[in-house]
């Protein structure tokens, strides 16, 4: 998920919202509906609609589970979904929002007396019945989001239930079920990340239980469209001013997955075509790519060259690439219009409130990390944000130097916002909402510590071990999986690096080098001594595992041409001393020029050799966020530029080195930057 902020205005529902967000075709319907059933009231229960699997049945997944894979704490493993609703916001007053019917297949684990289901006590339930033929109403107990059904189960019975229930759900964590009007017509949404489906509907709601598949029913008012999980089954239009839709998805789905987005939408379609040099490898693929947006709006096509759902095109090679085979290829992947500010990965339809290209590729990277690899544990939430950041940084990274000046703001904000995580990068707490989902934690740090494992590794290595990591979808992610697969494509041990940085240690190196360098001969030998320095309010590890890159700049003795030669160094001790033979003489040191790992400077660079470094336009700017006034610290002199999200010049002025105050008062909040020359620094403007 990329979080942005919720609302319910037109403009927001038009999707011209910022492009940066983080706190994070061809004009046709979608064909192939089967023919329409007859009509039936709007009154009452929503019909069963004719479609190619009936009601009853089990769904078929493409990759069934392991009996018990993905059992949560309370022994009842789902098998599958299937969910009827009938949705009307505008019903009398008194009347609920939502009437809902669900059959839930499931294999006990163990001997029960009782099955659990998660459901908020804002819904009332009417009805549970035990589908097996001869099967009678159960009873229940409803309390404290909890529906207990008294149904004594042996261990490996397959059991069916059918719970009928009704409510207006009150919403809860990321909102989960919201619904309201655009320019006078209805819309809806769920967005049920991380406890949040049962808001709204009966689950078993843990990451871990994944259903193998599922089936989603939506009676609505027309012309209202409804979107949602894998393929559309049926589409029936009851004549009365309500219509039926059904999307069958035959994947593993865990239930905050599952998800509606309707509306009054314009439908796109495009279709990814596998490039012949994937192909080879992965086989050929003709994907559907549908889009779900707000008519009128400008999210298929987008506003410039950084925007635009259907850019996505362009994403899904380098993904492919990088994690290999798209995990849902029997259905589709697409984008629903929905009226928060950021994007929700809900399988193979994300919902998006911003059109801009970072979001499009953090979305569709969460279809391999976090939803083919779904979590065990909430605990480990940097797998799924970490993953789906980094993938923003692979694919401009990969788009250069066309989107450089998109790189060169969002690779800073991300990193700089790491160097603010607090805490272990394992979450200690799961139930504060906001906590969890604080960006520089599980977004930037778990960001920063994949691109030190990449560095690690070398890019060949890492790729193979993401691949290996991505091949384990048939059980939950954990970081020790990753941790296997990373040090099986390496043979390093990372157990060090992985304690440090993910399960035990908080904070970051603070780093100090010196270096000399003597004439060998017809060589040259450098001693380079690097610190970590950090104190002890800082961080509890007074020595990380880290990879460092190191730039050393080298002069030729007989031609003073100058060049360059890069070295990658290992940390793993508070102080270390490296010599490096060279056959040039050294002039310079420049420690992680491109920032590949995750520290601060203690100290200014020293050398006996005194040779002075380039003034450079490093900026500092302080408070962050701000409100009225930011105060900026240049070290040289030059055009100092404020610029909005989309690269868009606010102001500009010649500033000399120092630091100056400039006002911020009138800009709207959001997130903009201070650019010198080719280097930028991300703030915020709050309100």
């Amino acid at each position: 998920m990329n979080e942005g902020h919720s609302g319910t205005s037109d403009a927001a529902a038009a999707g011209m919202l910022p492009l940066v967000v983080w706190l994070t075709c061809f004009g046709v319907c979608i064909p192939g509906s089967p023919s329409a059933a007859a009509a039936q009231s709007a009154t009452g229960w929503p019909p069963v609609v004719t479609s190619h699997v009936a009601p009853t049945t089990h769904v078929p997944s493409r990759a069934h589970l392991a009996p018990g894979g993905h059992a949560a704490a309370d022994h009842f493993d789902v098998l599958w979904y299937d969910l009827d609703l009938d949705i009307d916001r505008s019903r009398a007053a008194g009347q609920q929002e939502i009437l809902g019917r669900v059959r839930v297949q499931g294999r006990a684990l163990t001997a029960l007396d009782s099955i659990r289901m998660d459901l908020s006590s804002h819904m009332s339930v009417s009805n549970v019945r035990d589908v097996a033929p001869g099967g009678t109403s159960l009873s229940f107990r409803h309390e404290q989001d909890i529906l207990w059904i008294r149904r004594p189960t042996a261990t490996h019975e397959t059991v069916q239930l059918e719970i009928t229930w009704s409510g207006t759900p009150v919403p809860t964590g990321f909102v989960s079920w919201s619904s309201g009007t655009r320019f006078g017509e209805p819309w809806y949404w769920t967005l049920s990340e991380p406890y949040g489906a049962r808001s709204w509907w009966p689950a078993d709601d843990h990451p871990s239980d994944r259903a193998d598949s599922v089936r989603v029913r939506v009676r609505m008012p027309t012309p209202t469209r409804v979107g949602s999980n894998g393929l559309l089954t049926a589409h029936v239009d009851h004549g009365d001013g309500t219509a039926t839709w059904e999307w069958t998805h035959r994947y593993p789905i865990a239930p905050y997955l599952i998800s509606i987005a309707a509306g009054t939408y314009d439908v796109y379609e495009q279709r990814y075509i596998r490039p012949d040099s994937l192909a080879a490898d992965l086989g050929a693929l003709s994907l559907p790519i549908v889009h779900y947006a707000y008519a009128g709006s400008d999210a298929f096509d987008g506003i410039d060259a950084f925007s635009g759902w259907k850019r996505v095109l362009d994403v899904f090679p380098e993904l492919e690439w990088w994690y290999g085979s798209y995990p849902y290829p029997d259905e589709k992947y697409g984008h629903a219009h929905v009226t928060f500010g950021g994007g929700m990965e809900h399988q193979t339809m994300s919902s998006m409130g911003n059109i801009g290209l970072n979001l499009i590729v953090h979305e569709l990277a969460h279809q391999w990390f976090g939803n083919a690899r779904t979590l065990g544990s909430w605990r480990d939430l940097w797998l799924n944000e970490g993953f789906a950041t980094q993938a923003e940084i692979l694919y401009l990274e990969a788009r250069q130097p066309t989107f450089e000046d998109e790189y060169n703001f969002l690779f800073p904000l991300y990193r700089d916002r790491a160097l603010q995580a607090e805490g272990t990068l394992t979450l200690q707490d799961t139930l504060r909402v906001d906590n969890m989902f604080a960006f520089p934690r599980v977004y930037g740090k778990g960001f920063m510590v994949l691109r030190m494992l990449r560095t690690l590794l070398g890019d060949a290595a890492y790729r193979r071990a993401l691949q290996t990591y991505m091949a384990a979808s048939d059980r939950p992610a954990t970081p020790g999986d990753l941790q296997a697969a990373l040090e099986a494509e390496s043979g390093q041990d990372l157990g060090p690096f992985f304690d440090a940085w993910v399960h035990t240690g908080w904070g970051h190196p603070a780093l100090e080098h010196t270096w000399n360098a003597t004439p060998d001969g017809a060589f040259w030998e450098m001693d380079l001594t690097v610190r970590q320095v950090q104190e002890q309010d800082a961080s509890n590890i007074r020595a990380f595992p880290m990879p460092l890159p190191v730039r050393i700049s080298l002069r030729d003795a007989s031609t003073l041409q100058e060049s360059r030669r890069d070295t990658l160094l290992v940390l793993d001790r508070q102080e270390e001393t490296f010599r490096i033979r060279m056959s040039q003489e050294p002039v310079g040191v420049s420690i992680d020029p491109e920032r590949k790992s995750l520290w601060v400077d203690a100290a200014a660079t020293t050398s006996v050799a005194d040779v002075p470094e380039a003034s450079t336009p490093v900026v500092d700017i302080f408070p962050n966020p701000a409100r009225q006034r930011v105060s900026v610290r240049i070290g040289a002199p030059g055009d100092v530029l404020v610029v909005d999200a989309l690269g868009r010049r606010i102001s500009s002025q010649y500033l000399p080195a120092g630091t100056h105050r400039l006002d911020v008062g009138h800009l709207p909040a959001g997130v903009y930057a201070i650019r010198v020359g080719s280097y930028s620094r991300a703030f915020m403007v709050v309100r």
